[in-house]
């Protein structure tokens, strides 16, 4: 099946079964492993300077389940310096890494191997980040069909193109180049997609890449270095750096190298700000995709029930950690009542555990801090801002199994009576707290969803396609859902607009962030416009 950004949550519950069966085991024995997760450069699996580590926390339940090295300067200086000689070394080349068809043949083997240890990769992912097993498996299903996807429009992509000029005396090529040296710094809450979604079309275009993942959730992205350096991979264009954010040594020296040829960096909008500083310096171009405050707005002649799954869904996928999480609801005046009960219902029933256990349909927060991040959300919108609380608020989920008690979970939280220019309507929570707000008509529900700085996703709801179209073309966002919310394909550009960044991911749009056209005009030697003759 065609899998979505971590919403291949449909597949065949035969599937899931056999899962259950094949790897309960393992999941247990995975939760007691001590992991010890090292620094990739120039092919190698290394420690950081000093045998620096931190401790990996997992969020199911607040409790170390490894360890994970921390870069220095100098491992940052010596992962920047091995991707630069890699790639100038193939300046003159021609073979190898330089044809198209050895980078389509090794990204489908990274494919091909992701898919054989699909489970292995979801099991690390969810105890790494919280986030329920069946998303994990999506996640992993989505990075699998984006690598293959890479590879099979790459011939088309780097096929040189002729132009016809106006001078027929002359010729004109257009050749598809790497764009270089890429740093890729990517969140924690969708680790592996995010790192794929950078890496994949990196590595399709043949530039040498350094990942640095979120410190939060590292763990994947390490794993995936295995599949690279299986694939074959040519020695220096894949490294994996793991350590502190940008600001501190590990992600700063990234920001700061002059080695560097182009960055992309998913994440908050003040870390964003200072990439796009750093490569000033170097007039370096940048692909940002940062935050949001996506809104949905749903018509009155909307079935209701099934608008429900989508408003569940576009809030409550990843606890809320998503960027374009539809977490401002906006209901037509009529259905406002009806709606809403309907929807306290259905949000209370929603099962909160144990990211590891199969049933489970919302997990963990991230982190501590995180997890204090939107507690305090959720006060400060009660007894600071007035909102009433339809469901969920602050009180720890009731019921959980005493292994993960100890962990990081929030009920779902549905506000309502929400102030316009309250923190909780206007910031990124980006945890499950949902905030609804009512509308009368069509230009004000317009007016409402587009007066934020962000400008990442939204969605409108109606049996009216003409209404949701004219809607669309309103709204001020990089992507709109048309009666749904969330999902991505490989094939589809993602990116935003306003404070929510530039540049896009996946699609051909995808690829194109790595490339340079180089234009070359040619004529037969021995001919000349004799122009001072």
């Amino acid at each position: 099946t065609q899998s979505t950004w971590g919403f291949s949550l449909r597949t065949n519950f035969c599937y899931h079964l056999i899962i259950v069966r094949s790897f309960s085991r393992t999941m247990t024995a995975a939760t007691k492993k001590d992991y010890n997760f090292k620094l990739f450069i120039n092919n190698e699996f290394v420690d950081g300077e000093g045998g620096n580590k931190a401790e990996i926390i997992a969020p199911r339940n607040g409790k170390p389940f490894g360890s994970i090295a921390v870069a220095s300067a100098n491992d940052v200086e010596r992962a920047i310096k091995s991707a630069r000689t890699a790639f100038d070394a193939l300046t003159f080349e021609t073979t190898g890494w330089k044809d198209v068809s050895v980078r389509k043949n090794a990204l489908k083997s990274i494919a091909a191997e992701l898919d054989a240890r699909l489970e292995e990769f979801a099991q690390l992912e969810s105890l790494d980040c919280g986030k329920p097993i069946k998303e994990s498996r999506a996640d992993m299903q989505f990075c699998r069909d984006y690598l293959n996807y890479n590879a099979d429009i790459l011939e088309s992509t780097f096929k040189t193109k002729n132009v016809a000029l106006t001078d027929e005396n002359f010729q004109c090529n257009l050749l598809r180049e790497p764009v270089g040296v890429v740093g890729c710094i990517t969140p924690w809450n969708f680790p592996l997609v995010q790192a794929v979604s950078k890496v994949a079309p990196a590595l399709a275009a043949g530039c040498a890449i350094i990942l640095k993942p979120s410190p939060l959730a590292s763990t994947t992205c390490v794993l995936f270095a295995e599949l690279v350096k299986n694939a074959g991979v040519p020695s220096g264009f894949f490294q994996v750096i793991t350590g502190g954010p940008p600001g501190e040594a590990t992600g700063q020296y990234i920001l700061d190298s002059p080695l560097l040829d182009k960055l992309s960096f998913t994440g908050s909008g003040p870390t964003g700000k200072k990439c796009l500083t750093a490569g000033s310096e170097y007039l370096r171009p940048t692909t940002l995709e940062l935050g949001g405050k996506s809104a949905m707005i749903v018509f009155e002649d909307v079935d209701i029930d099934m608008t429900i799954d989508w408003v569940l869904l576009g809030i409550f996928l990843c606890s809320g950690q998503v960027c374009c999480a539809t977490s401002r609801v906006l209901l037509h005046e009529s259905i406002y009542d009806t709606f809403i009960e309907k929807l306290k219902v259905r949000a209370s029933s929603v099962r909160v555990g144990d990211p590891l256990d199969e049933n489970t349909q919302m997990g963990a927060i991230v982190s501590q801090a995180q997890f204090d991040k939107v507690k305090k959300f959720i006060s400060n919108a009660v007894n600071v801002s007035g909102c009433k609380v339809l469901t969920g608020g602050e009180a720890f989920p009731e019921n959980l199994p005493s292994e993960v008690s100890t962990g990081y979970y929030v009920k779902p939280t549905i506000l309502t009576d929400v102030p316009s220019q309250s923190e909780v309507w206007t910031q990124e929570v980006f945890g499950p707290v949902l905030c609804v707000g009512k509308f009368s008509d069509e230009r004000e529900a317009v007016r409402i969803a587009n007066s934020t700085h962000y400008g990442l996703g939204n969605a409108v709801m109606s049996k009216n396609l003409e209404r949701c179209r004219r809607v669309s073309s309103a709204l001020r966002s990089g992507v709109v859902w048309e009666n749904a919310s969330q999902p991505l394909f490989p094939q589809s550009p993602f990116g935003g607009q306003q404070k929510s960044g530039f540049g896009r991911e996946l699609g051909e749009a995808g690829i194109e962030e790595y490339i340079h056209t180089k234009t070359v005009i040619t004529t037969n030697h021995g001919y000349s416009w004799n122009w001072y003759a």
